[in-house]
């Protein structure tokens, strides 16, 4: 494993287990593309890996059983709205997620151009998935917009790589990678355990971010986590001008301080997307 430029771990190996890596993808250098081994063909070409250095000694054991764990949890939740794992292994000194490959890209870098529509739809479509995983009793905790990932009939929520169960003294957070801060509920950041509520935010804060291309922190540099950290801490969100009436009064109500005053559920914020999308 090496550093890129944005302080994330970028992969520069050609092989993982039985997977051959084809390419990186996204910026944060966790992810790869590789081709599906045989024993797992029937999934399809592809799979998407993601790839996180296991300490070396008695830690990585524990490393790995965490993350198997909390994987092992999400895996079980049948969901149309969530991408399928397939399996989690250790290999080489890193530890890897199998997971299906959508080829229509993200939010955060779509394979084709989006309208409006097509944006209320994967976000209707991931907020189906994080009920999915909160009736499940998780929290996904990590949703941001390269977590919705697009095929052409909407989109899958993906990345659950910060979840833990919403019961107190049951966290799971195996080490999958690095929380994208400009999307968390600020009274996360804070230490307020993950909810319902704080996934609304961060839904909230991806619908901002693929309505107008903007953060609701202008300012904000993720790549000095300090920093950032401060920024939002100190800073109200701010919401981008211009936003179609019905996307700002979504977003605002998402990102409400008060989570007494944002949508009950990710199902009902769901219904209200989808009441916007296809009238």
């Amino acid at each position: 494993m090496q550093q890129d430029n944005t302080g994330h771990p970028a992969f520069a190996v050609n092989r993982v287990a039985d997977f051959d890596v084809v390419r990186a993808l996204g910026s944060g250098g966790s992810f790869v593309l590789a081709k599906t081994p045989r024993r797992l063909a029937v999934h399809g070409e592809h799979a998407v890996l993601k790839v996180i250095p296991a300490d070396a000694g008695a830690d990585a054991n524990s490393t790995f059983e965490t993350i198997t764990t909390a994987l092992r949890a999400i895996a079980e939740i049948r969901s149309d709205f969530l991408v399928q794992l397939w399996e989690v292994g250790r290999n080489d000194g890193v530890v890897y997620c199998a997971m299906e490959h959508l080829p229509g890209g993200s939010l955060a870098a779509p394979a084709t151009q989006l309208n409006f529509a097509d944006v209320l739809r994967a976000i209707s479509c991931a907020a189906r998935g994080a009920h999915d995983l909160h009736e499940a009793g998780i929290a996904h905790r990590n949703i941001h917009p390269g977590a919705v990932v697009l095929h052409p009939h909407g989109a899958k929520l993906a990345d659950p790589g910060l979840s833990g169960y919403l019961s107190p003294g049951m966290t799971l957070t195996g080490r999958l990678g690095q929380p994208h801060l400009a999307y968390l509920d600020p009274d996360v950041l804070r230490g307020k355990a993950p909810s319902r509520s704080s996934d609304l935010f961060s839904l909230g804060a991806t619908l901002h971010y693929a309505a107008s291309g903007r953060t609701l922190y202008p300012n904000l540099d993720e790549s000095q986590p300090t920093a950032a950290l401060s920024t939002i801490l100190d800073n109200q969100p701010t919401v981008a001008t211009g936003l179609p009436e019905p996307i700002e009064r979504i977003v605002r109500q998402c990102i409400e301080r008060t989570s007494d005053e944002r949508p009950k559920t990710a199902g009902d914020l769901a219904d209200r997307l989808d009441a916007l999308w296809k009238r």
